[in-house]
């Protein structure tokens, strides 16, 4: 009980964060059929609505934003489903609650996906779009409506979803209702007949969300800079090699790394206003923050449906030690490096921030290195989304999961 009202409290307060998150973007080359039209179900809308919120100007937004992706597949149009998109009062007065509004939305989806069954058609989901994706999928999918279009005429992308099985938000207590905002923790998004990419971006306070309720530095990190992540998807490249991917069934999971920490962004920020081009004691500091912070994870299979387990820290804290040490011993170094760069630099010249090594969970446990090729999205969400190119995986235990590394087979295991 105790927990429910904690999370009760924790999702009223930053629900307001979803409002403000804009229309997220993102990279992809894919294509699925050779006539398709692009259905868009964006998230929920900013507080008492605006005239920016019309079907008109988010096509116009997601056609720029996305870098052009989900327009260019749009070969026999786009289609808008326009459903509330709204919280309750959050969002407007009188407003659907939010369960209310995700129905709407299943609804007029599958309208929408009935008008294309000739054609195929992509649905891309952001956010509370992803959990109307999410609900289509549970109610027409697997065999339950006869009518539902053909496998290979339809495909899903998701970006934040707070229906991801391992980090969404929604995912992690099933059950649990929040009633100022209509909101029920809904579970997780099934795997079906349908492809699906599912992209988040690491940290993405609804998608990306601790295992851990009770580690506070992994708490306080998703909700640090929650805003600009959960709303910012502009420069997210699935075929980023430093991307984690993984293929389970016919859903492919794909998280861009957090380069920094967004706990420690307010503090960078500080810095840049007072024109430090170099960091060496937040850089130092890093590696071992992200550790600690990592311990609220357990990374070892995206779409394996994780609920709240509180402590869980301290038994993957027991279980990477060596990790911890890797870290102090990585942190030291950077340190020194930095030190040392700056002790030879003209005190009249302003020299560039030094390149930092990029501090990744798997640098830290030393099961791969930072550059590798985790995958390729080929030019086909409908059909091989994952052509796995892993190499060289080392054998040492892995903070991601808290038990040895697995091998290249099991990281991108089919379902």
């Amino acid at each position: 009980m105790t927990q429910r009202r904690v999370c009760h409290g924790l999702f009223a307060a930053l629900a307001t964060l979803i409002t403000w998150s804009g229309i997220a973007a993102l990279k992809v080359a894919t294509a699925v059929v050779l006539t398709t039209t692009v259905i868009l179900v964006p998230g929920t809308k900013g507080p008492n609505g605006t005239a920016n919120e019309t079907p008109v100007f988010l096509k116009d937004v997601l056609q720029h934003e996305l870098q052009g992706w989900v327009y260019q597949q749009a070969t026999d149009g786009w289609a808008m489903n326009t459903y509330p998109r709204s919280m309750g009062e959050l969002t407007g007065k009188n407003d659907p609650l939010f369960d209310s509004s995700v129905s709407t939305g299943a609804v007029n989806l599958d309208v929408l996906i009935t008008d294309t069954r000739a054609s195929g058609a992509i649905g891309f989901g952001y956010s509370q779009g992803a959990t109307v994706v999410t609900q289509w999928l549970r109610d027409h999918a697997n065999g339950k409506d006869s009518n539902a279009p053909a496998a290979d005429k339809m495909s899903f992308v998701l970006i934040g979803s707070p229906n991801r099985p391992n980090g969404g938000l929604l995912a992690r207590m099933p059950g649990l209702y929040v009633p100022i905002l209509g909101v029920t923790f809904n579970g997780a998004m099934p795997d079906t007949q349908y492809k699906v990419t599912d992209v988040m971006r690491q940290y993405d306070l609804f998608g990306d969300f601790p295992i851990d309720p009770l580690n506070v530095l992994s708490v306080l990190n998703v909700l640090a800079d929650a805003g600009s992540i959960h709303g910012n998807y502009l420069n997210v490249d699935v075929n980023d090699p430093n991307n984690w991917v993984e293929q389970h069934g016919n859903t492919t999971y794909i998280m861009e790394y957090a380069q920094r920490l967004p706990l420690l962004q307010p503090l960078y920020k500080m810095a840049a206003a007072q024109g430090m081009t170099q960091t060496p004691v937040l850089d130092a500091i890093e590696p071992v923050m992200r550790y600690l912070v990592e311990l609220g994870y357990d990374r070892t299979n995206q779409s394996t449906t994780s609920t709240f387990q509180p402590g869980s820290s301290v038994v993957r804290l027991a279980q990477t030690l060596p990790e911890l040490r890797q870290a102090v011993n990585q942190g030291i170094g950077i340190l020194q490096s930095e030190l040392h760069e700056l002790s030879v630099q003209p005190a009249t010249t302003q020299q560039p921030a030094a390149s930092l090594p990029t501090v990744s969970i798997e640098r830290l446990s030393g099961s791969r290195t930072p550059n590798r090729r985790e995958s390729q999205v080929t030019n086909d969400i409908g059909r091989s989304v994952v052509d796995s190119r892993k190499k060289d995986v080392q054998s040492s235990a892995s903070i991601r999961s808290g038990r040895p590394a697995r091998s290249a087979t099991s990281r991108h295991s089919t379902r």
